[in-house]
């Protein structure tokens, strides 16, 4: 095992998308779909979209997910957060 000091680069990275114009969180993929978690607040998008399901985390809170197919999901973007101490 490495330690910090070693590396020349260490990352956190997330992605995140949009589907149907609204924000999520890509939490993987399924089947070959993108999953996402919503990071909206449309309770308008919630409840009338018809893209999201219901489930909850293994904490027990409530997420909205949707499975998109790449034609379906706009903005995709990566971020990268530095984890190594700077010199």
């Amino acid at each position: 095992m490495a330690a910090p000091e070693q590396l020349d680069a260490w990352y956190r990275t997330h992605w995140t998308f949009r589907a149907e114009g609204e924000p999520f969180d890509a939490a993987g993929t399924v089947d070959g779909w993108i999953k996402g978690i919503y990071t909206g607040n449309s309770y308008g998008f919630i409840a009338h979209s018809g893209i999201l399901s219901e489930e909850k985390s293994p904490g027990g809170v409530h997420l909205y997910t949707v499975k998109a197919g790449i034609d379906g999901v706009t903005d995709l973007e990566q971020h990268r957060t530095d984890l190594l101490p700077k010199p």
